[in-house]
């Protein structure tokens, strides 16, 4: 399975620290490919998967104040970052309406060293980290209305 996911949300940075202070308005908006290879039959009651995605994401922010970026003044900034995943998962009851699913795996996230505006980042590091996902999958429902 192929999936293409689109996304954006707002980000609240903690109260007080650095970011909080310079930046208000934060947006992060990603795009990412995701893969999923199933190792078994369709009609398997459990199905072991390989999963794994990448994707690119950009912070977009106001500035509390204008500063001085690129040899002239700036209200606005952002910063990119790649994103990646690889993990192993299983999903129960593929060949029903309902089912579950669950993976684990490692995910990464790394940003680049300066802003848009030439800013040096100081405040987005990259990281790991393990990530686990449990889910309900409803697919295929059909509703159909009879008339009288």
């Amino acid at each position: 399975m192929r999936a293409t996911y689109l996304g954006g949300a707002t980000v609240d940075a903690e109260a007080g620290n650095l970011l909080d202070r310079a930046s208000e308005d934060l947006w992060m908006f990603e795009i990412s490919f995701k893969y999923r290879r199933q190792f078994d039959s369709f009609r398997m009651s459990l199905s072991p998967c390989a999963i794994a995605s990448l994707g690119y994401a950009m912070l977009v922010w106001d500035c509390r104040n204008s500063v001085m970026g690129g040899g002239a003044f700036t209200t606005q900034d952002s910063l990119s970052a790649v994103e990646g995943l690889v993990g192993v998962g299983a999903a129960t009851r593929r060949d029903s309406h309902l089912g579950f699913f669950g993976a684990a795996g490692l995910d990464g996230t790394g940003f680049a060293e300066t802003t848009t505006e030439g800013f040096d980042n100081d405040v987005f590091h990259r990281f790991a980290l393990c990530a686990a996902r449990i889910g309900l999958r409803l697919s295929n429902v059909q509703i159909r209305f009879q008339e009288g």
